[in-house]
């Protein structure tokens, strides 16, 4: 999409003929009232670029790791970047990164905001939409490689939005009687919750990269889990509400307050494996016995972590000191 809808049929195009310049035909050396336009590549020595037409074409032999130092460094202090907030990748964004590319070889993506819950989402729609490669990655802030064989006129073109799409219809988020819970038992634990300390404060248009492993952390102490994001809009955290449902996942109780509730469901698994039963020292009945034998087994262990450090650090220790 080559502008914002506005509800409005496109301006006419204009009759000046500006020369248009890519990097398959780069303007001359020294020419006035021209920008940097950057030649395609790199490429190692004997070989030059080429028309593609897959994206594997595009993109060329594989980055070295010199090359990717070489084309991320001039971009690490850069502020030319296309910001990626709440509403994710949009149809004008992509129009927006080609036009980066027009004149760069990296194109730099700043995400914010809901989005980052789910980072591995963001950089495979971004690399499925746009034909590129993310060859960095630093936070919300990742590095768009265009290709070694980019050609800014063969690029894909997107239609001209006229109207605006129909809003999709999404079922309700909180239900009145949750996955496996009835209406009282939903209501008891909404009641339980009030004085429940939250994990962690979500900020306004932050970067939420570790709350889907800080909520399933959280769930193996705890069956509810509640997130405070006051100073968000609630469009924001509901966004973020379905995202924890699906990755976490887990059963959305309220949004009350401006926080999100969570429970863990009936059918939760541990992230850890079980710890193994104790093994008992002695199986006698006489409690005095046990305790000796549980003695003596603490002072041969001992013993024998004193002569192995003896024998491997050369330490002169007192044999009376494991009690022997």
């Amino acid at each position: 999409m080559p502008r914002p809808w506005t509800g409005k049929a496109p301006l006419k195009k204009s009759k000046k003929n500006i020369p248009l310049f890519d990097s398959f035909n780069p303007p001359p050396v020294g020419m006035k009232g021209v920008k940097q336009v950057e030649m395609p590549g790199p490429f190692p020595l004997g070989k030059f670029p080429k028309q593609g037409m897959t994206r594997e074409e595009i993109l060329g032999e594989r980055l070295t790791r010199e090359e990717v130092r070489m084309l991320v460094k001039p971009h690490l202090s850069h502020n030319r970047q296309v910001n990626l907030g709440r509403d994710g990748l949009t149809h004008n964004m992509l129009e927006l990164i080609h036009e980066h590319w027009k004149r760069q070889r990296i194109c730099k993506v700043r995400c914010r905001g809901v989005p980052t819950v789910d980072m591995d989402n963001v950089c495979y729609h971004l690399e499925e939409k746009t034909g590129g490669k993310i060859i960095h990655r630093v936070g919300g802030v990742l590095y768009l490689f265009r290709g070694r064989n980019y050609n800014y006129r063969t690029r894909p073109q997107y239609p001209v939005m006229l109207w605006k799409p129909a809003t999709p219809v999404y079922p309700k988020l909180i239900q009145e009687a949750p996955e496996g819970l009835t209406k009282f038992e939903a209501a008891d634990m909404i009641k339980k919750a009030k004085n429940l300390l939250p994990i962690c404060k979500l900020a306004k248009n932050g970067i939420y990269m570790n709350l889907v492993k800080d909520v399933r952390d959280a769930f193996e102490g705890s069956p509810l889990v509640k997130i405070d994001c006051q100073g968000m809009h609630a469009s924001d955290y509901k966004k973020i509400g379905a995202k924890l449902k699906e990755l976490v996942p887990c059963v959305l109780l309220s949004f009350d307050d401006e926080q999100i509730l969570a429970w863990r469901g009936k059918e939760w698994k541990s992230m850890y494996p079980e710890a193994p039963p104790s093994v008992s020292v002695s199986n006698r009945s006489n409690d005095g016995a046990s305790l000796n034998s549980g003695k003596a087994v603490e002072s041969k262990a001992l013993y024998c972590l004193v002569s192995l450090i003896r024998k491997f650090c050369n330490v002169q220790l007192p044999m009376a000191f494991c009690g022997r």
